[in-house]
């Protein structure tokens, strides 16, 4: 019975935490995409990783460019979340 307890408050703490990273990189990620455009700036966090990993010589094609882009910053979130958690 602990064990199954145990793995339900595991379960229950993991979907908290991708949930709390999907919702908060999502509406952060939407706010600097309207200043961006509000204000003719450049805040658009996975178009300035996709930079930062060219001037760091990773240099991907095609679709995977943008993939990788969002993924780090997709991951960036929960590494914030999980510091802050």
């Amino acid at each position: 019975m602990y064990m199954l307890t145990f793995t339900l408050k595991l379960e229950m703490e993991v979907l908290k935490i991708i949930t709390a990273t999907l919702i908060g990189t999502t509406v952060m990620t939407a706010f600097s995409y309207y200043i961006s455009e509000k204000f003719d700036k450049l805040f658009k966090e996975p178009v300035l990783l996709n930079y930062l990993m060219v001037m760091a010589g990773l240099n991907l094609k095609g679709n995977l460019e943008k993939l990788a882009g969002w993924m780090l910053h997709y991951l960036i979130g929960l590494l914030f979340v999980i510091a802050f958690n």
